[in-house]
């Protein structure tokens, strides 16, 4: 959901962190592949300092499943 408050930039590749973007694009790409989901539908956050991947399906109850939690 966007809001007046959103920032929306686009990478460049002359940009320093551009590859923080490639790297992070890689990522959603790579764990939507895995699991076999649409990468339009996956959240990847932190919760209490494991990496949590989750997909969104409408009409399931809850809506967000769990696929993943890394663990650093």
């Amino acid at each position: 959901m966007k809001t007046k408050k959103t920032i929306q930039t686009r990478a460049k590749e002359d940009e320093q962190n551009a590859s923080l973007y490639s790297v992070s694009r890689s990522f959603l790409s790579a764990m939507a592949e895995k699991h076999q989901v649409e990468a339009n539908k996956l959240l990847i956050g932190m919760q209490y300092g494991d990496l949590v991947v989750q997909v969104y399906d409408e009409g399931a109850h809850p809506m967000w499943q769990t696929l993943e939690i890394i663990t650093f």
